[in-house]
């Protein structure tokens, strides 16, 4: 992805018009579409017009009309969950021979003597295919409208500032050519007015130097930013582990001293994250269940699930309800809590592992700024760093005085400092500690600050 961008970047750098024009119509697209929703959120009105249902499916054929329906039901018969939300058969006396649906948001069906309010809306082709092949025939039907529960005049402002927000985007990224061209020229000038390489190595070589604070504040400033992350990704996925675990091995005896729950209406089970062309690897497992008319969910995060589940039954212990779906999903649920606590281990590793290796430079460029010893490193390859077509850096790899190939990071700001040839690399290290690690400087002896 990073590459992808990187040579958009440079294909809008050569012609920069192309993005100028790219985004002047995505701009103006979106401007037109947010126009569209704000003309629809203007005509839904302060309230819900009470109508039947055929009279709201005629007038939403020919403009957009938030309603609430006099004599329609939801039919939770042949619903389907698509995409975490329940599709059904819109039933009312009023619609006669026609077809329409509609859908509540959440795996539930709304519950009997709601009323219905939302707003008719089309379906596209992709829908109309998975519901029918989910079950819900009515979907086929071409001329079938479905009323959204959860579309009314709060969504639909939503949707136009989502739309107006998307259009400035795309207006501030149109110049983004000419933004690459102002940083690469600014770049090639703090380059082309660094120190000679002879004096640049004269400078370092007089000792007494001092770490750059603008150095000392980024390394702290990765460090505070880097270990807690780090160490929360640790912390939540052990806890993480060790909650599955413990819910898995003590599923028998949770079981035993729960007691039934009054379940109103069916059980649902939905897949999170699952696709059309995918039925089984599945990240999370959705129960849905209403009791005392307030609605439940009982989520399994597992490594994949079962094609089909036995009938589900709903015990309650205290506030926490449990499902007989738990013995099947035993296995899946073990592996989760493996790949939790495995990761938790690894991040354990990396985050000790990184302030050492922090604390093991910061102590090599003390010493070295004290006494400093400068040498040349072979240099292997020298290659930019961009990101999004923006020059962020150098990646220089050289051999240390070992042999052995290492690499470093420079900064835009700082380019590596390179001999005469252009074949090796300035380094520093501490002349007092035998068999110390160079430490490559930048053009202007980043990260040491010289005197002039």
């Amino acid at each position: 992805m990073s590459d992808t961008a990187n040579v958009i970047g440079g294909g809008l750098k050569r012609r920069p018009w192309i993005g100028v024009t790219l985004g002047l119509i995505a701009g103006v697209t979106l401007c037109a579409l947010a126009v569209r929703m704000w003309q629809r959120l203007e005509s839904f009105g302060d309230a819900p017009q009470r109508l039947s249902a055929g009279e709201a499916l005629q007038r939403a054929r020919t403009q957009p009309v938030w309603v609430e329906l006099t004599d329609a039901q939801f039919s939770c018969e042949g619903s389907v969950d698509l995409a975490g939300t329940r599709y059904g058969r819109l039933l009312a006396p009023s619609l006669g021979d026609a077809v329409a649906l509609a859908s509540a948001d959440g795996p539930l069906c709304p519950p009997p003597g709601r009323p219905l309010t939302g707003a008719f809306d089309t379906m596209t082709d992709r829908q109309r295919s998975l519901l029918a092949d989910r079950g819900l025939r009515a979907a086929a039907d071409p001329a079938a409208l479905v009323l959204s529960l959860k579309d009314g005049p709060d969504n639909a402002r939503a949707g136009v500032w989502t739309l107006f927000g998307l259009a400035a985007a795309f207006f501030a990224l149109a110049p983004v050519g000419y933004m690459i061209r102002s940083s690469d020229a600014k770049a090639a000038r703090r380059a082309a007015g660094a120190l000679p390489h002879a004096e640049l190595r004269q400078r370092l070589a007089r000792g007494n130097l001092r770490l750059r604070p603008r150095y000392l504040l980024s390394s702290l400033a990765l460090t505070i930013l880097f270990v807690p992350v780090l160490g929360a990704v640790t912390v939540i996925a052990g806890v993480g582990a060790a909650h599955i675990a413990r819910e898995v091995l003590t599923q028998r005896a949770r079981w035993a001293a729960a007691k039934p729950a009054a379940v109103e209406g069916p059980v649902f089970v939905s897949r999170h994250g699952e696709t059309s062309w995918t039925d089984d690897y599945l990240t999370e497992l959705a129960i849905s269940f209403r009791v005392a008319g307030e609605e439940q969910e009982v989520t399994y995060l597992v490594a994949w699930a079962p094609r089909a589940l036995p009938d589900i039954e709903v015990r309650e212990n205290g506030h926490e309800f449990l499902t007989s779906a738990e013995p099947a999903l035993r296995s899946p649920r073990l592996v989760i809590a493996a790949a939790s606590a495995g990761t938790a281990a690894s991040m354990l590793v990396l985050v000790l592992w990184f302030i050492r290796e922090t604390w093991a430079r910061f102590r090599s460029l003390r010493r070295a700024a004290r006494s400093p010893e400068v040498v040349l490193l072979r240099l292997r390859d020298l290659r930019e760093v961009r990101h999004n077509g923006f020059l962020s850096g150098w990646e220089c790899e050289y051999l240390d005085a070992r042999g052995k190939q290492r690499s470093e990071t420079f900064g835009r700001l700082h380019p590596p400092a390179l001999d005469d040839s252009g074949a090796h690399v300035l380094a520093v290290r501490p002349r007092d500690v035998p068999g110390a690690e160079p430490v490559p400087v930048a053009a202007d002896g980043y990260p040491f600050r010289i005197a002039p």
